[in-house]
């Protein structure tokens, strides 16, 4: 059910805010809320045992690298590298591998062909009616915001992709998601 709702007046939106800070604090997540509507044992699995530390999937990575291209191109040398090809069958390449990694760790490696790729698709995004709306409209990418339920009291944090703020043409804001996949 989609309802407008008015935000909290404690609500705290927080710019810039990396993406593994917003993730480690405990404010719960629509994800999480999601896996509790499922049940209590997939929000445990997910969200709680030692296993839930998810490993990030190529769609995940790939999908990251669109969002950076489109909504924040000038992030994209802070959080990727383009990887080499390093000849892992000798020791020589193992060890180049190896120091060439830990050089880069922190960073999400991809290859020419996926920031082409990317590429393509930020510029195609680029010619969609909803870029023009983002332009012309106070937003901003990946902000995180932190507010408590006034309904249950519960503490909740959303980091949309890009939100607009209420304006005269969205006097409610708007919430734009980007998705790379279904």
């Amino acid at each position: 059910m989609n309802a407008i709702i008015e935000m909290p007046k404690a609500a705290h939106l927080i710019e810039n805010m990396s993406n593994e800070a917003y993730h480690a604090s405990p404010e719960f997540s629509s994800t999480q809320l999601k896996d509790m509507n499922r049940s209590a044992a997939h929000f445990y699995v997910n969200n709680v045992s030692k296993e839930a530390q998810k490993e990030t999937t190529n769609a995940m990575s790939f999908g990251t690298l669109v969002h950076t291209m489109f909504l924040e191109p000038e992030q994209f040398e802070k959080e990727f590298v383009i990887a080499p090809k390093f000849d892992r069958r000798t020791k020589a390449g193992k060890e180049e591998a190896a120091a060439w990694e830990e050089a880069n760790a922190g960073k999400m490696l991809v290859t020419d062909e996926d920031v082409e790729n990317a590429t393509r698709m930020a510029v195609n995004l680029r010619t969609l009616s909803i870029y023009n709306e983002m332009q012309n409209n106070f937003g901003m990418a990946e902000a995180s915001i932190f507010f408590t339920d006034p309904v249950y009291d519960l503490p909740l944090r959303i980091r949309p992709d890009w939100h607009i703020a209420p304006c005269e043409t969205y006097p409610n804001g708007l919430v734009i998601d980007l998705k790379t996949t279904d």
